[in-house]
């Protein structure tokens, strides 16, 4: 349990430290994740739309909350892609099932990219 409380304290850290000089494209509309399994990493999005639906807090505390809630969430996996003009971005690649108990931790994730959101697919 302190464990667990240890990784979650350091993730909520991690999202509400300043970015410091860095000047990250996140699109407001789309929150990213890195959800670690024991077989692999995987970057996720939820918009802003879907975040509120599961209730009010910081995005990591809301995805975790209703992921643990659920069993299981919907998500968009997210990837490194060409953009209309050819330039990289941050793109929905495939709707994906995130499964709670199989889920060992979950970040937030900052691209340097601009990020799509599922519409502009």
């Amino acid at each position: 349990m302190v464990q667990r409380r240890t990784v979650i304290g350091a993730a909520l850290a991690l999202a509400v430290a300043p970015g410091g000089n860095h000047a990250f494209a996140q699109d407001a509309e789309v929150s990213l994740f890195k959800v670690v399994s024991a077989k692999d990493d995987l970057i996720v999005g939820l918009t802003g739309d879907e975040l509120a639906r599961f209730g009010p807090g910081v995005p990591l505390e809301v995805f975790a909350a209703e992921l643990q809630r659920r069993g299981q969430l919907a998500v968009w996996q997210y990837a490194s892609t060409r953009g209309p003009q050819g330039e990289l971005v941050m793109s929905p690649v495939q709707r994906i099932v995130v499964i709670y108990p199989g889920t060992a931790r979950i970040e937030p994730y900052r691209s340097a990219l601009k990020v799509m959101p599922p519409t502009a697919r």
